[in-house]
């Protein structure tokens, strides 16, 4: 079975950071790959394309640079690592780059036509070249690489980062199009077709250094070498701009006075020792005839046919030259682009060979320019992000007004001030508010107990002289107005009673008698009492549920069957004729939960956050006699809350309702509260 690997394995094999030998080593391969595959598929037929695609290996070094991992330390250490890193890098390419020199003379326009090879070819040079080369792009990289790591966490490090971008880019960019403009400028002062008059002239020169009774063999070698560039013009000192060589001639003859060929290069060059080809000798006659009479260069067209332009210039008395040009606007257009590319090409190896140096000199510069401005402006959004945690905190008080300004972030921190204001006024008023409310619920709480301390004395008297009423008037008072009066009682010495109960649970002065609590036991004895009163009065079930090994708790058991009894009555209360209340019991971590499930209609949810409330009754249209005060829930969660624990709601299964008491097991009781 062949080994599958996944494009996110790939993915993540290339976006992972390695170590400084693995780094060189790749961009060292990978950088001279890219430099030299394009040669060995295009060099041979389109030299020029193989010298644009090789630039690509500027990739290798920009992958490698953000490739590397970062090192540890001081700043001064990992900057010393890096130059290493460079210098070994630049070895390499150098020696690389000069052991295959030789191969790409002939495969590379830049290299054959445009440089100077044995003067590029010294390996210190090479070295020099390569080592700059690498510290511009790849030393570019890693600053910017560190400033956006940064930038993350800082807003001023990214604007930096964004200024040195720029700056960069700039650098890059602007070789390119300088070069670009100056080579589109030289297409109009050096043609890339050179004059047919010009070229004639030019070689009519160079033949007229040999002498008269110069062999044909060495005609043809002279011929031969002014056609492939062997043989050099000599420069005009007076214009050291003029090109000193010829191009766009498609073939150069010299011809003896009678016709005959002396010498021929270039395309189709014709046979040495014969008559010239009849077509092209009366095309030839009439141009010939004005050249042999004023002794000059002479060009012409032909009218029709497939003959090229032509020039005839007089050697001497016995020989002339001729000269043809046939080369349409495709190959012109194509010369054209191919001087704008190899001469922005060269330009640009040799500006960014240099451009550490130019880096070094502006970079610092724009950092430090980039990074004032940054810092001005980040300040501002610094004290502005200070004063927003302030407020995010709830320190209004701390937050003081801050500077404006007239930009964006001056309107920004001026609609933060008038929002301060505004909170801070809204604080005050609030917190007024709040101390009216404590005020005026501490005076309540006060009337709460005062009242039900006050009352308790005269309902005993009202309880005692009834009870005299009867005593002394036995069977002369009416049965009815008895019953009424002594129920009334009964419901208001209980609201007394959970009145003078609640009083004392907010002054934190309920007394409560804590010993070790069997939930079982309690539970079986509940369900005992209520479960016959329960199936005669309202046709409901009551069963318990406990589970096994239950631990017990430590809790006050009056107050503990008072909240469960008033639990159980409110579940009774509610629940329809035929349904069941479930007691359940059941160990929950290090706590024992004891719920009590109806079966009837259950409570609404906005109705949920409002059961535990004082006077609070979920349905307002039952009687006061038969609906209670609405003080069940809240004593039941103060009097749990005093033993430690909690109550909550709960969903139950159905439609029901589910009160569970939360207490905790007395396994987790440490020692000293036993």
């Amino acid at each position: 079975m062949g080994c599958r690997v996944s494009l996110r394995t790939i993915r993540e094999q290339l976006s992972q950071r390695v170590g400084f030998w693995r780094a060189l080593g790749e961009v060292a391969a990978l950088g001279s790959g890219l430099a030299l595959l394009p040669y060995a598929i295009f060099g041979q037929t389109w030299p020029l394309l193989a010298d644009t695609i090789a630039y690509l290996n500027i990739i290798a070094y920009l992958y490698g640079a953000w490739r590397l991992q970062p090192g540890t330390g001081s700043w001064p250490a990992r900057i010393g690592r890096f130059l290493l890193w460079c210098s070994l890098l630049a070895v390499l390419a150098g020696i690389i780059t000069w052991l295959t020199l030789g191969w790409l003379d002939e495969r590379s326009v830049l290299m054959n036509d445009m440089v100077d090879l044995p003067a590029f070819a010294s390996p210190e040079l090479i070295i020099i070249n390569a080592f700059l080369f690498t510290l511009g792009t790849t030393g570019l990289l890693r600053c910017l690489i560190a400033i956006w790591t940064l930038g993350r966490r800082r807003l001023r490090w990214q604007l930096t980062f964004g200024a040195l971008l720029i700056a960069a880019l700039t650098n890059l960019c602007l070789p390119v199009v300088l070069f670009a403009t100056i080579a589109a400028f030289s297409l109009g002062t050096i043609p890339v077709v050179m004059p047919l008059d010009q070229a004639a002239n030019m070689l009519r020169e160079a033949l007229a250094t040999l002498p008269d009774d110069a062999e044909p063999p060495v005609v043809q070698a002279m011929v031969e070498g002014l056609y492939n560039d062997t043989v050099r013009f000599p420069v005009n000192e007076a214009a050291p701009f003029e090109v000193a060589e010829v191009w766009g001639v498609r073939r150069i003859s010299v011809l003896a006075a009678d016709g005959a060929v002396i010498a021929s290069a270039g395309a189709e060059a014709l046979p040495l020792a014969t008559p010239l080809p009849t077509p092209l000798a009366q095309a030839i006659q009439a141009i010939r005839a004005i050249a042999s009479a004023e002794q000059r260069c002479v060009t012409g067209q032909p009218r029709a046919g497939i003959l090229s332009d032509i020039a005839i210039c007089p050697l001497d008395l016995n020989r002339f030259l001729l000269v043809e040009r046939q080369i349409g606007m495709v190959d012109q257009l194509g010369a054209s682009i191919g001087r704008l590319t190899a001469s922005v090409l060269v330009n640009i190896s040799l500006s960014w060979s240099i451009i550490a140096i130019v880096i070094a000199t502006i970079i610092p510069i724009a950092f430090t320019i980039s990074y004032f401005f940054a810092r001005r402006l980040t300040k501002r959004l610094e004290r502005l992000a200070t004063a927003t945690h302030q407020l995010a905190g709830g320190q209004i008080e701390m937050v003081a007004p801050l500077a404006t300004g007239e930009d964006e972030v001056g309107q920004l921190t001026a609609d933060f001030n008038a929002m301060a204001a505004q909170l801070r006024a809204r604080e005050q008023a609030l917190r007024a508010a709040a101390e009216r409310n404590e005020q005026l619920l501490a005076a309540n709480k006060r009337l709460i107990a005062n009242v039900s301390h006050e009352l308790r004395n005269p309902l005993a008297t009202l309880r005692a002289q009834v009870e005299a009423l009867v005593e002394d008037y036995n069977g002369q008072l009416p049965a009815r107005e008895l019953q009424v009066i002594e129920h009334e009682l009964q419901r208001l010495s209980a609201l007394i009673e959970d009145l003078f109960t609640l009083a004392r649970a907010d002054a934190n002065q309920l007394k409560l008698d804590l010993v070790t609590v069997n939930v079982a036991d309690t539970l079986q004895r509940l369900v005992k009492t209520y479960s016959p009163l329960a199936r005669r009065l309202h046709q409901i079930e009551v069963v318990c549920e406990i589970a096994p090994e239950m631990p017990p708790v430590l809790t006050d058991p009056q107050r503990l069957e008072q909240v469960l009894i008033n639990l159980v009555q409110n579940a009774l209360r509610h629940t329809p004729p035929g349904g069941i209340v479930m007691i359940k019991a059941q160990r929950e971590h290090e706590q024992v939960a004891i719920s009590v499930i109806d079966t009837g209609p259950g409570i609404a949810g906005d109705e949920r956050e409002l059961v535990f409330e004082r006077f609070y009754r979920g349905d307002a249209s039952r009687a006061r006699t038969t609906g209670g005060a609405g003080l069940g829930l809240a004593i039941a969660r103060e009097l749990v809350r005093a033993m430690n624990g909690d109550v909550r709601l709960c969903d139950a299964p159905g439609h029901g309702a589910c009160f569970t008491v939360i207490l905790p097991a007395i396994t987790t009781m440490a020692p000293d509260t036993l």
